[in-house]
């Protein structure tokens, strides 16, 4: 019979191969599900929730930046010397608009990134989240975007949506895919809690920070502590798209190309400042005129650039 010699709750069954610098890089990489499935064969962490409230940490705004209390120190960043860009969850049918109980809402959410050397940190700007029609959209996402200057704004092209993307591409919004296309920005092939899931190393990672206070924020939050049942989820799914995105675009192997910081780019959504970074922590390495981005020579947005 085979027993389990360990004696002490959280004690190591095998800490000359899998010791503790190894187990925490497998919690950060993997998230609170995923390590409870992968070590301890029971997929639902001993906290218990998808989303964690504690997860969900507040920024405080100072002088126009985003003050985050880290465990690794301060940061600072100015929102605008990050990437910032939209996620967009719109209810674009009249059947989504006029169920009894629960109508849809559409939701645009704001979001900046920065990197660190804990990784990708982000934040959440603003958000509106109403009953619109479908030419309202348009409209409405062109005042956000004339204000906050995205560099990208993801927006669902499937189904009802295809009409809004269109309407959006020609007013000159820097719209992008989330469809089901292998080339999409962000490729829907996960139902919305395994999206959520996917979300949640991030979060858990204390690199997910929302502002202090809003007239929003209570909504939001128990919108994300109560999923997957909760009436709604379309906040839900704004918020995993841009755990996703920003990995994709900041992520160590897929570095922002520059295309977004070229002067002729109304939506430019970045500008040339170092406000973010602490020096001392955060040295600089081989720096393109985007703030605190690692230069590439590849192209990670290759094919999400919208056509028309």
């Amino acid at each position: 019979m085979i027993t389990d010699p360990r004696k002490a709750k959280g004690e190591l069954l095998w800490p000359e191969r899998f010791g503790p610098k190894e187990i925490e890089e497998l919690k950060r990489n993997l998230g609170p599900f995923g390590i409870s499935g992968q070590l301890q064969q029971n997929p639902a962490p001993i906290g218990g929730g998808m989303i964690h409230r504690d997860w969900i940490l507040h920024y405080k705004s100072i002088e126009g930046r985003c003050v985050i209390e880290d465990y690794n120190g301060t940061y600072r960043p100015d929102p605008w010397s990050c990437l910032r860009f939209f996620t967009l969850d719109l209810a674009t049918t009249e059947k989504d608009l006029v169920k009894k109980d629960k109508p849809d809402y559409s939701v645009i959410a704001v979001w900046a990134g920065f990197r660190s050397t804990r990784g990708v940190f982000l934040i959440l700007l603003d958000l509106v989240r109403e009953h619109l029609t479908g030419p309202e959209h348009v409209s409405r996402v062109k005042a956000m975007a004339d204000h906050w200057q995205p560099a990208v704004i993801a927006v669902e092209d499937i189904g009802g949506f295809k009409n809004v993307y269109q309407y959006m591409q020609r007013a000159g919004l820097p719209v992008r895919e989330i469809s089901t296309k292998v080339d999409a920005l962000y490729r829907i092939d996960k139902d919305k809690v395994a999206r959520a899931l996917a979300a949640t190393p991030l979060m858990a990672d204390r690199r997910f920070y929302v502002p202090e206070y809003s007239s929003w924020l209570g909504d939001y939050i128990n919108e994300l502590i109560t999923f997957p049942v909760a009436n709604h989820d379309d906040q839900v799914d704004v918020t995993a798209f841009a755990c996703a995105i920003v990995e994709k675009i900041m992520g160590a192997e897929h570095p922002i190309y520059e295309e977004f910081a070229k002067e002729d780019n109304k939506y430019a959504g970045i500008r040339d400042s170092h406000g973010w970074r602490d020096p001392d922590r955060d040295k600089p390495e081989t720096r393109s005129p985007l703030t605190g981005f690692i230069t590439s020579d590849d192209d990670p947005l290759q094919g999400f650039r919208s056509g028309g």
